[in-house]
């Protein structure tokens, strides 16, 4: 095989796999099939739902 894509291919892997791990964090089963956190719903607790401060005079984010 050639030393550059071998490497590449590697890499590529890597890139994929690491991506795939995060996204099996930010899911879940609804109804059987897998589907973003529902963290508006009313009584529904998750800890990649914890809400975040942002103050008032925030530049970007402002109410």
């Amino acid at each position: 095989p050639h030393p550059t894509v071998t490497t590449l291919f590697a890499h590529w892997m890597q890139f994929i796999s690491s991506d795939m791990i995060n996204l099996v964090e930010t899911q879940a089963l609804i109804d059987g099939q897998p589907r973003p956190f529902p963290c508006c719903r009313r009584g529904f607790s998750h800890p990649e739902c914890d809400a975040i401060d942002v103050p008032k005079a925030d530049p970007a984010y402002r109410y």
